[in-house]
């Protein structure tokens, strides 16, 4: 039995985050033999067989001739092709394999396209949420317009979310949300869909030697940021986070796991305050690199994370959180973290020099933080709950 995943994501970004491992997770321990990804509307056409389970799809409009790509008209008869292939080609990949249900990871054109595909061959769809789309075009991040309108963009994502046979949000506050924003949705459609992550693998990872890897004084303390450089991920915060911090403490420094189209911004407003010795910028790492930071840290900061903020949660170190989004439901506020409201940048510092200068209450967070972290998030335990949800969908289906 296969799994068909429609993703707006292209083969070079997974490999750039380093995030190709977690395809395998999508297996769910073996309830499914193969994963089949298709990436539509990328820039360049790829097939890519990563092992004997996992295969990848991209559609581009990018033409293999390079210097067609110079002409306008080229974009426009190469989305038309990206189209064709996408509507009357790719239903051949899914003929050779035994997709039994398909999985969309947004509910717009990829969840047009995965309903496309669920009429055509009588598979059912499910179609997971993985961050508060609403919010994320109130923060000025990159969300999707349908012709450059939101509301059109809303329209489409009732329409997807009332045809497809089920919703898979990774947190209860997602649930909450969609619930509230389309409350005539059935409430049988909904599952929650966490994350899950495999405790024994981040624990044994190979030790790595942050501070020298990067060149960091081992007489400062250590801030972790892991998250891509974005509007929508709360990041432009970081310099005043940062300068209001230096203010109480000067031996410090904020290791930033990341990039994205905000780093100049960030780097400019760093270099404008005078802030420059308590900044890192490492880019996207390898979880070799990600795991070992969050560990060594003396803080990991969260201002706006899904996969991530899991992680800093198995460190055993303690987290610093906006009350944003999912957040709330791993972190309770005063007993395994803080909580801090949304751009409150002043009060952010303050809770990290709390737990920079109270080592019994930084100690108390990280256990709290990490044991509640395993209950919810071990990944023994979110196949065990994702194989049920997928048997139930596909059973209801016939």
């Amino acid at each position: 039995m296969d799994l068909l995943i429609i993703a707006p994501n292209d083969f070079e970004s997974i490999e750039k985050k380093s995030v190709l491992y977690q395809y395998e997770n999508y297996r769910e321990g073996g309830y499914f033999d193969n994963i089949i990804s298709l990436f539509p509307f990328t820039k360049i056409d790829l097939t890519r067989k990563i092992d004997e389970n996992k295969f990848f799809f991209h559609y581009g409009w990018k033409s293999k001739f390079h210097f067609l790509n110079n002409y306008k008209v080229m974009k426009f008869i190469g989305t038309i092709v990206l189209l064709f292939k996408i509507l009357f080609v790719f239903p051949f990949v899914i003929k050779k394999h035994n997709i039994k249900i398909i999985r969309a990871t947004d509910p717009y054109l990829n969840g047009l396209i995965g309903l496309y595909y669920s009429k055509l061959f009588k598979i059912p769809l499910a179609i997971s949420v993985h961050s508060d789309y609403s919010l994320c075009n109130d923060a000025g991040g990159l969300t999707f317009k349908l012709f450059g309108s939101r509301k059109l963009a809303e329209k489409l994502e009732y329409f997807v979310y009332k045809r497809c046979d089920a919703i898979l949000p990774i947190s209860q506050y997602l649930i909450n949300r969609i619930k509230f924003f389309y409350p005539y949705l059935k409430s049988d459609k909904f599952y929650k869909f966490s994350h899950g992550i495999t405790t024994e693998e981040f624990d044994n990872i190979e030790y790595l030697d942050i501070y020298d890897k990067f060149n960091i004084s081992r007489d400062v303390k250590l801030i972790c940021y892991v998250a891509r450089l974005s509007k929508e991920k709360n990041c432009l915060d970081i310099p005043f986070i940062v300068e209001k911090l230096s203010e109480k403490i000067q031996s410090f420094v904020v290791l930033i796991v990341g990039d994205g189209v905000e780093r100049d911004s960030i780097q400019k407003m760093i270099i404008r305050k005078n802030l420059n010795q308590y900044v890192k910028f490492v880019g996207f790492q390898d979880k070799k690199v990600v795991f070992n930071a969050r560990k060594l840290a003396d803080v990991n900061i969260c201002l706006l994370d899904g996969y991530s903020l899991i992680e800093a949660g198995l460190s055993q170190k303690p987290v610093v959180a906006y009350d944003v989004e999912w957040h709330s439901d791993l972190i309770i506020n005063e007993h395994n973290g803080f909580l801090v409201n949304i751009h409150d940048t002043e009060t952010f510092s303050e809770q990290i020099y709390n737990l920079l200068t109270k080592k019994d209450l930084a100690n108390k967070f990280g256990r709290e933080l990490r044991n509640f972290t395993i209950q919810n998030h071990e990944i023994e335990n979110t196949q065990i709950i994702k194989q049920n949800i997928y048997t139930k969908i596909i059973e209801d289906y016939k």
